[in-house]
């Protein structure tokens, strides 16, 4: 269903002239309208992301290895590169296809689905399976925050289109759950378990939205030039693609978190 949704999406992204001038509108949505800062913002956001996913993959790699043991750790191993590696086949191979036309000059400013947003997605979901389910819906909650960071971080400095990140969050879902199908349901900390409960995404749903929103409030109320209530007026398109990469970031994760289940393994 997410990779059908992802090619809905790039037909119409691409396909549909009122749309498409959207998504290049929004491209470029003048958040930082000085290109000095814009630049050095651009830079240090990507020293931030790269360093969150190395340094933040590592840890959880490790940390899942030590305290779920090694099933466990190959799992999430396997989703947190699973979106990534998703999300750059289909990027290269709709760059050398090209089956609606204008991906040469999208593949020049970006790509289709966005890598930065389909890694730090991949990890949030790879830290919501890593740990025992009780704590699934609050680490679940944290993946979402930090993956919505980043899609809306890579939009606002015009990395990628917002059909780019919004392409990635259903790719990297979808990658997730094909793993997922293959994950133990037996044996030493499974990661699918049965008698599965709508409590988890539930809680996880309400936790990422509440995190998210705080998050926005936050940043909103710290901007350096304008107040929240100008910046909303001025960019109501921004606004309503970050929330969109908000919302469909959370409801993949609850999706998968009710799929992993939250009850205890039935005995054989």
């Amino acid at each position: 269903a997410c990779l059908a949704l992802a090619a809905i999406l790039y037909a119409l992204a691409l396909g549909v002239d009122d749309l498409l001038m959207i998504d290049r509108d929004l491209r470029f949505p003048q958040v930082v309208g000085d290109w000095r800062l814009r630049d050095d913002a651009s830079r240090r956001f990507s020293q931030a992301t790269g360093s969150a996913f190395a340094v933040g993959g590592a840890l959880l790699l490790l940390g899942t290895l030590g305290l779920g043991g090694v099933r466990r750790a190959a799992v999430v191993a396997a989703v947190v590169g699973a979106g990534p590696l998703a999300a750059w086949a289909i990027a290269t191979a709709l760059g050398a296809i090209d089956p609606v036309g204008g991906e040469a000059l999208r593949t020049s400013r970006g790509a289709f689905p966005s890598g930065h947003a389909a890694a730090a997605f991949s990890l949030g979901l790879g830290l919501a399976i890593a740990v025992p389910p009780r704590g699934r819906a609050a680490a679940g909650a944290l993946g979402v925050a930090f993956a919505s960071a980043v899609a809306v971080g890579v939009m606002a400095l015009g990395w990628h289109y917002p059909s780019d990140v919004l392409g990635a969050l259903l790719v990297s879902t979808a990658a997730a759950a094909v793993v997922l199908a293959f994950a133990p349901r037996s044996g030493r900390s499974p990661v699918v378990r049965s008698g599965a409960s709508w409590a988890p995404p539930v809680a996880l749903l309400a936790g990422a939205l509440l995190v998210c929103g705080v998050t926005a409030a936050v940043a909103l109320d710290r901007l350096p030039d304008e107040s929240a209530g100008a910046f909303v007026d001025a960019h109501p398109g921004f606004v309503a693609a970050a929330t969109a990469c908000v919302l469909l970031s959370t409801a993949g994760a609850a999706a998968l978190l009710r799929l992993c289940g939250a009850g205890r393994v039935k005995a054989s």
